[in-house]
């Protein structure tokens, strides 16, 4: 699957805009993340291949997965 998120916040890295693109697997047992619009999250992510396969555009995308941590953000939580 493909995501396009808006960033609030970086955390580490650097992205030349707001948006970018994130892959993920479809969930359940390959650990994918179903994001739900209209909900904020904390996204770990990685530039580079998952699985020996290229995903991501340099500065532009990343993948995730839940076994990563990305997970619903909650702010008491933080």
């Amino acid at each position: 699957m493909k995501y396009k998120l808006v960033l609030d916040e970086t955390i580490i890295g650097d992205f030349p805009t707001d948006t970018i693109e994130i892959y993920t697997s479809l969930g359940g047992p390959d650990c994918g993340v179903n994001f739900d619009i209209g909900k904020e999250y904390l996204v770990y992510g990685i530039e580079g291949t998952n699985n020996e396969k290229t995903f991501t555009v340099e500065g532009k995308s990343l993948w995730t997965t839940n076994c990563l941590r990305t997970k619903l953000y909650i702010k008491s939580e933080v």
